[in-house]
């Protein structure tokens, strides 16, 4: 049995990665593959593909900064060591202003407070049951210098994108099971 304060610790986590899911779902040039634990860097993640995420977007800075917009909205601050490599990514040429970034990712996370708790709940189950889940490699990208790896999905795509586009019914399926 985990330890209530490494439950604690992976629930902050697992909020800063739905704030990252959520930024992602509803950025049309985004396409998040999931929620998954890295075995190779051993830490969570959130997967991200498409245009945006390739050429550095503002959607893409946005992106980066949902992690640390949902800690703020749930914490009302975030854990600079939580979020230590998506901040380093703001040192980019072209980067916006990391506050800039954080705040409009916040501004948009408000209206998501429901999904990022209900995201946070479903993470930590999962990562309770899939604790041996086998891992898959997931292809680098080489536009951003980033390595292939091996991860364990937690949530995928498809929940997710249900979860935040379609929140109503997606509750109303839940209740009804």
């Amino acid at each position: 049995m985990a330890s209530i304060n490494t439950i604690r610790v992976k629930e902050r986590v697992f909020v800063h990665e739905s704030g990252h899911a959520i930024i992602g779902v509803l950025k049309d040039e985004l396409h998040v593959n999931g929620i998954a634990y890295c075995t190779t860097d051993q830490r969570y993640i959130t997967e991200v593909s498409g245009p945006g995420s390739d050429n550095f977007s503002k959607d893409f800075y946005l992106f980066i900064a949902g992690g640390m917009a949902a800690e703020l909205v749930i914490y009302d601050e975030y854990e600079p060591g939580t979020a230590a490599k998506d901040i380093e990514l703001f040192s980019n040429p072209g980067a916006p202003p990391l506050q800039q970034a954080i705040d409009e990712a916040k501004s948009i996370l408000n209206g998501y407070t429901q999904q990022i708790t209900y995201l946070k709940d479903r993470l930590i189950t999962e990562d309770l049951e899939k604790g041996d889940f086998p891992d898959e490699i997931v292809r680098g990208n080489p536009a951003t210098g980033e390595p292939d790896r091996n991860v364990r999905y937690l949530l995928r795509n498809g929940e997710l994108e249900d979860a935040i586009k379609n929140w109503e019914e997606f509750c109303a399926r839940l209740e009804a099971r």
